[in-house]
């Protein structure tokens, strides 16, 4: 399963901290696959998005799915990375 991301970097304290922004998934209800809808976040961010209904086009199916951001996931891929990386900047590697 391909991951995609976008990259960002900010200098905070004078430092180069490059991110990944990862989009929010849906599954199709008629194929049964996961897809990323066009919303980027964080994990920290994603508790605060608006529970309103919106529309993603889905690759599989050829239609429009509504979902709501409590429906949402990010790819395992992401999450495991994200642990990871949090994990190795808290150690000081």
């Amino acid at each position: 399963m391909h991951l995609r991301t976008r990259r960002f970097c900010r200098l905070p304290n004078g430092l180069l901290d490059c991110s990944v922004m990862p989009f929010l998934r849906i599954l199709c209800p008629v194929k049964k696959k996961s897809f990323a809808t066009s919303v980027e976040t964080s994990v920290q961010h994603k508790a605060s998005l608006p529970n309103i209904i919106k529309f993603s086009y889905c690759p599989y199916c050829y239609t429009l799915h509504g979902w709501t951001p409590d429906e949402a996931f990010f790819d395992e891929t992401y999450e495991t990375s994200e642990w990871d990386a949090r994990n190795t900047r808290q150690l000081g590697r």
